[in-house]
């Protein structure tokens, strides 16, 4: 009897391992392909505003710790908030539009993307009504990440157990 548990276990830790493995390999394809493509749709929602609004856009700028636009606007309030606005509500609509398409495909895909959502919405009031504040602490953004990650987590975990339940289907032994 003590054998068959032994067995049921190792069995187990190798099928949790390779779940485990496939869930990480997933995560870290969806960070990719949803961080670079929020990335360019957030400046673009920058570059759109100011041309709408009659400024003129200088240059883009993408890397591994964000982007950014370099413009010239009026100093009128009003255009200066919508332009700081408009990046992460941009973003934040189309990563809705985005989960909406896709979200038949991977939960770790439907995950990053809501997490990234969350993130542009709370980062554009941020950047539109504490600039000052947002850029003194850019690098410190980036940290909002993990708790809309749990988030998008919690979220999401029927579709995760469904995903665990499916994938370990006839691999354990009753005892």
């Amino acid at each position: 009897m003590e054998t068959k548990n032994r067995y049921s276990e190792r069995k187990f830790f190798k099928i949790f391992g390779i779940i485990s493995f496939k869930f990480l390999t997933r995560l870290i394809i969806s960070i990719i392909i949803i961080f670079f493509l929020q990335q360019v749709v957030h400046e673009f929602g920058h570059a759109i505003m100011v041309v709408l609004l009659g400024g003129e856009i200088k240059g883009i700028n993408f890397g591994l710790s964000g982007g950014n636009v370099s413009i010239i606007v009026p100093n009128i309030p009003s255009i200066i908030l919508a332009v700081n606005l408009s990046g992460g509500l941009f973003a934040s609509l189309f990563l809705l539009g985005f989960y909406l398409c896709t979200r038949k495909f991977w939960v770790e895909f439907n995950i990053m993307t809501y997490t990234f959502l969350f993130m542009n919405l709370i980062i554009a009031f941020i950047e539109g009504f504490l600039n000052e504040l947002y850029l003194q602490n850019l690098g410190l953004w980036s940290y909002l990440m993990i708790p809309f990650f749990f988030l998008s987590v919690i979220l999401f975990k029927h579709r995760l157990v469904s995903q665990f339940k499916e994938a370990s289907k006839g691999h354990f032994v009753a005892s």
